[in-house]
């Protein structure tokens, strides 16, 4: 039987190793469209590179955060591996045609889909899709996510969530620093 997350986790190494050389306009002799993207995905192309620091549960027990943020995919997708407590997950931001999908992959054992619920200079924030199925009485999910840019060259984030867990609302927030 294939273990699904050791897959999972092997083909996201992989595409990650490949997109750490380079982003080129080519793949072989195929030349590659140019990547227009909205603005929610410019808010995210802020995020690029290694973050850390500490995020507070609900219970207000506080953790060590660490985020990576990759541009793969010919540039219209930015991958992100999380480790929140040596808990690794991942999250995927991709433009489809000028609109922002961000799809996470969660220890909870779900793999959410959200758009974008607001967008200013300094914030983002995502909420649940409306396609997806997932109830609170039935399944641990995040709900929303929201990042705050403390300055205009983003060296500060504020990344706050909401996550349901067993049926209660839970909020937490992560202060995370640039650190590469």
């Amino acid at each position: 039987m294939i273990d699904t997350r050791a897959l999972l986790f092997f083909l996201t190494s992989l595409s990650i190793s490949f997109s750490c050389y380079s982003q080129s306009n080519s793949l072989g002799t195929l030349a590659l469209p140019d990547t227009n993207t909205g603005e929610a995905f410019s808010q995210v192309k802020k995020m690029l590179g290694t973050w850390k620091g500490e995020l507070t549960q609900a219970s207000g027990n506080v953790v060590e955060q660490y985020s990576e943020f990759y541009l793969v995919s010919g540039g219209n997708t930015i991958y992100e591996r999380v480790i929140e407590d040596g808990v690794e997950m991942h999250t995927t931001y991709t433009d489809v045609d000028g609109e922002l999908l961000v799809r996470h992959y969660c220890a909870l054992g779900t793999q959410p889909e959200f758009e974008v619920d607001s967008l200013s200079e300094d914030k983002l924030s995502v909420k649940l899709a409306s396609d997806v199925e997932y109830t609170p009485a039935n399944h641990s999910f995040v709900n929303s996510m929201a990042w705050t840019f403390a300055d205009g060259n983003a060296s500060s984030v504020t990344v706050d969530s909401s996550v349901y867990v067993n049926g209660e609302l839970q909020v937490q927030q992560a202060v995370i620093s640039r650190i590469d």
